[in-house]
């Protein structure tokens, strides 16, 4: 399951190529677990919606057809599938914000878009003075807002299996030339967390309470 068509710009790459990694892993263990008859499948939906997207109506008129003939546990599986790719592509893009940030502290490096540093830069070239500065930071009322978030209704342990390939691509993130064998090994770690979070119910079956 990975997307070449996807746009990135060139200081994306390395999230495009772990977008594309987690995609086959994810492939792979849909295989394992569930056959190579739901991998097609969802292979071929996902190009239809592809071609969908680029204003394609005979590709649209298939997507339709598709997911309108499968049973429910077949649509169940489906929406499994793109939820997993979904998931493992937001985790990806979490390690990218983290990686890029790393670039924007190095020495000589510009700010942050939208950063503190880049409003004080810009502030200061402005003419702003000190003092000004200083007043306009007081004045600042900062509220916060309490929100339900879509992680309310994921079960703990597809959280901690998350976080688990979270740590393993931070680990991969953090040793820059990392040999043949310690990328085994944080695949590795990546496909167990995967295949069990698979094979883990993720839709909690109880309302959470306060104290869950």
């Amino acid at each position: 399951m990975t997307d070449s068509t996807l746009p990135f710009q060139e200081k994306d790459q390395p999230l495009r190529d772990e977008v594309r990694i987690l995609g086959a892993i994810l492939g792979e263990v849909i295989q394992e677990q569930e056959g190579i008859g739901l991998f097609d499948e969802v292979e071929a939906i996902r190009a239809d919606a592809i071609a969908r997207r680029k204003g394609n109506e005979a590709a649209e008129r298939r997507l339709i057809e598709r997911i309108s003939s499968v049973s429910s546990a077949e649509r169940a599986s489906l929406v499994e599938a793109f939820s997993a790719y979904f998931s493992l592509v937001n985790q990806a893009e979490r390690i990218h914000r983290i990686r890029r940030r790393r670039e924007y502290h190095r020495p000589g490096a510009v700010p942050q878009r939208g950063s503190i540093e880049e409003v004080f830069r810009d502030l200061r070239d402005r003419g702003a003075k000190p003092d000004d500065v200083r007043r306009l930071v007081q004045s600042i009322r900062i509220e916060p807002v309490f929100t339900a978030h879509p992680t309310e209704v994921i079960r703990p342990e597809i959280l901690v299996k998350e976080q688990r390939i979270a740590r393993a691509l931070i680990d991969g993130l953090e040793r820059h030339d990392p040999t043949p064998s310690e990328e085994l090994s944080i695949r590795d770690r990546i496909v167990t967390e995967v295949t069990t979070a698979w094979q883990t119910d993720g839709t909690r079956r109880q309302v959470p309470e306060v104290r869950d």
